[in-house]
């Protein structure tokens, strides 16, 4: 059984890339160009051809004397403002840079205001000038037009398609991906919620992991400074992304090889030592995967090793106290069963003066855990349970401990005293008022 939820794991990590494909296949089939980005583009570019070809007309018209001077400076000021609106506006940005569409609009633009004077003359009439200027204009109707075919119809409108599918898939993507990352830490999620079985906690991956976390950095900055597109409109910088995804993908992967790798060394050395485990907790040591932490629950002891990838030599397990006997006093306590429930039972019980304080020994390193609680105060030999049970302040040790832990990595002789900084634990607070 604990070989197939390994394999299950990995085929979850593998799942990672195969889910985020099948998302975008899924997106790319479901989307239309009715996305907000190309309804907004259509719409400018329809407008803008709307303006171009009523301002046109009316030049006709008033050269056939069909047509008041005022209406047609009205759509000589509509046609501006349009043009106006579709080189400035934010939302038509990505328009502007395909296929020279900014250009064309600069150039009628340019006209425009070339024969703002002629047609604003006072007592305009129809003249050969006006003729000129309808011929001038003509040359514009036919580019406008093949912009907007080029735009939305064949091979060079699908990467309009693809940027709104790649968006979709951004979305669907950080959806999938964060609940499942959080699964591969100690920390865990509930992933079937709002059923309630034990939050899912695989803990193959620290929760700060730079070796994770670098490759995605990468290619978010490698976005940021070179965009996601050319500036020819193709596909191109999607490689980055997909390939910090991959690396950090089989990072993941790699992990779960080292949690399996862990595990299993130490069950060869509990066999040898005839210790039955009542369960088996294994986590990463601060900030890599290849320093492993185990725990090791057995009655009213824990017992904890370190597990390194470079090991020749059988695990050294440590016998610690785990005061199970004191859990007896919050038998009654709602917060107590809950913390129970999200640990799954690794949980450590302390007498720190007349205060009971649990411990969440699953995160965090040995003696320097994250979550320890006050639960009771032991009044005239009864321990009274809080109504408001507080967190202590966090101890995170020091930058020595991590340095050990370090050369312990690659160094098996290198000696880690977990039962030191598990004895830490039950020290009292330098004050009594660090207690709550």
């Amino acid at each position: 059984m604990r070989r197939l939820r390994y394999v299950f794991l990995l085929l979850v990590t593998l799942g990672f890339a195969i889910g985020i494909a099948a998302s975008l296949i899924s997106s790319q089939r479901s989307a239309e160009l009715t996305s907000s980005r190309i309804q907004l583009s259509a719409w400018s570019l329809a407008q803008l051809e709307h303006e171009f070809l009523k301002f046109h007309a009316s030049l006709r018209l008033f050269q056939a004397d069909k047509l008041l001077a005022e209406q047609l400076q009205l759509d000589y000021d509509l046609l501006w403002n349009r043009l106006e609106v579709f080189l400035n506006g934010e939302e038509n940005r990505a328009i502007r840079e395909r296929f020279d569409a900014a250009a064309l609009a600069r150039s009628l633009l340019n006209q425009l205001k070339q024969d703002e004077a002629l047609l604003f003359a006072p007592q305009l009439q129809p003249s050969e000038q006006i003729e000129q200027l309808i011929t001038a204009y003509s040359q514009y109707q036919q580019p406008i037009r093949r912009l907007i075919v080029r735009n939305f119809t064949g091979p060079e409108a699908a990467s309009i398609v693809d940027e709104a599918h790649a968006q979709r898939f951004l979305t669907q993507g950080l959806l999938l991906t964060h609940p499942l990352l959080d699964s591969f830490t100690s920390y865990g999620t509930q992933l079937l919620w709002p059923l309630t079985p034990v939050p899912t906690a695989w803990s193959s991956i620290f929760i700060i992991d730079p070796l994770y976390t670098v490759p995605l950095c990468i290619a978010v900055a490698l976005g940021l400074l070179y965009g996601l597109r050319d500036t020819t409109g193709q596909k191109t910088a999607t490689k980055a992304p997909a390939l910090a995804l991959l690396v950090s993908s089989l990072y993941l992967g790699f992990t779960v090889a080292g949690k399996y790798m862990a595990e299993q060394r130490v069950e060869a050395e509990l066999a040898r030592q005839g210790i039955e485990a009542q369960q088996i907790f294994s986590t990463t040591t601060p900030f890599n995967s290849l320093l492993w932490r185990v725990i090791v629950l057995d009655g009213d002891d824990y017992h904890e090793a370190l597990v390194s990838w470079f090991d020749d030599t059988p695990p050294t397990l440590e016998r610690i106290p785990r005061g199970t006997h004191l859990a007896a006093a919050l038998a009654d306590s709602p917060a107590h069963a809950r913390l129970a429930w999200f640990t799954n039972g690794v949980l450590r019980y302390d007498q720190l003066g007349n205060h009971l304080v649990v411990t969440d020994i699953r995160l965090g390193m040995t003696g320097f855990h994250p979550f320890r609680f006050d639960f009771a105060t032991l009044e005239n030999g009864q321990w009274r349970v809080h109504d408001n049970i507080q967190r202590l302040p966090v101890e995170r040790g020091d930058v020595s401990r991590l340095q050990l832990l370090w050369a312990r990595i690659w160094q098996p002789e290198v000696q880690v005293p977990l039962l030191v900084w598990a004895d830490e634990l039950r020290k009292v607070p330098l004050a009594s008022s660090d207690l709550p």
